[in-house]
């Protein structure tokens, strides 16, 4: 597993779980930690990955919240330091085969997530009490790629670009939205 191997939106992603372990003064780095970071990441695409596969968001940000103050914190001369958990290692290469199998030459945010719901246990349980199934979320992550691949560092905006600046007229025409053409 090379953290060059991810998107800069991923980076910034575990970043922030670091920074998280690091504000909780928490030891080791671990999947709760990468959980909460996707669910506090807002304009992220991970929250709304979760509604697409039937999910309800708010639910598995407050599991995650409540797995990471429930964390056992260090204080003195090891505060501070913080190492990676082996759970979250096997989440992590787990997202570099995921992705790999996708085709992607990147690991993506959207391939966290469902790495987390496959390869930690804690963390599927976390999901599915929100109401999220791999299964459901692979058809999401499905949707929303069309097909495309992560083939570049920046790999998560041509997905939002398209979400936020484009217009599905199929989906629109399925729903009588456009106006008839004569």
């Amino acid at each position: 597993m090379k953290i060059d191997d991810f998107t800069d939106r991923a980076k910034a992603l575990v970043q922030a779980a670091q920074a998280l372990a690091a504000k909780f003064d928490h030891q080791y780095l671990t999947p709760a930690h990468l959980g909460l970071a996707l669910m506090q990441d807002v304009d992220g695409l991970a929250l709304k990955l979760l509604d697409v596969a039937g999910g309800r968001p708010e639910v598995a940000a407050q599991a995650f919240a409540k797995q990471v103050q429930a964390l056992p914190r260090v204080s003195g001369s090891g505060a501070g330091q913080v190492m990676l958990d082996r759970a979250l290692l096997k989440v992590f290469e787990g997202a570099s085969d995921v992705a790999g199998q996708r085709g992607d030459q990147f690991v993506t945010t959207e391939v966290l997530l469902l790495a987390l719901i496959k390869f930690d246990r804690k963390s599927a349980q976390t999901l599915e009490t929100a109401g999220v199934l791999a299964a459901n979320l692979t058809q999401a992550i499905d949707k929303m790629r069309r097909g495309r691949t992560a083939d570049s560092a920046s790999a998560e905006t041509v997905y939002e670009a398209l979400e936020k600046y484009g217009r599905d007229l199929t989906a629109d025409a399925e729903r009588g939205r456009l106006d008839p053409v004569i």
